[in-house]
């Protein structure tokens, strides 16, 4: 499985990673990106990866945008430190909402 990770927190975005080493390393991390820019950029560049982790909140807006406008619909985690945005996300290929910070056993 082929993972794409979104946040604009390096640091989440490093935990995260390593999380995913751990309990998952099968798995293969095939990039990250911070800004919407950025991720609606690198899709269009490269194969869709099977899962998205996505940060609801990211430093240009909502995460929602670019998974909206896509050709073809991608399973979506996302993540926030706010329960606000939840209903939302399972209207946009939410497979579940984690609320930050992410524990391992979520």
């Amino acid at each position: 499985m082929n993972i794409l990770i979104l946040d604009d927190q390096p640091n989440s975005t490093d935990l995260l990673k390593k999380m995913l080493q751990k309990i998952a390393p099968d798995k293969k991390i095939i990039g990250s990106c911070q800004t919407i820019e950025q991720a609606s950029q690198w899709l269009n560049e490269h194969e869709y990866p099977d899962l998205a982790i996505s940060n609801v909140q990211l430093s240009d807006g909502l995460s929602f945008n670019i998974f909206r406008s896509l050709e073809r619909k991608i399973p979506v985690i996302y993540m926030c430190a706010f329960d606000k945005y939840a209903l939302d996300a399972f209207k946009v290929q939410g497979l579940h909402y984690l609320l930050k910070p992410v524990k391992q056993n979520e």
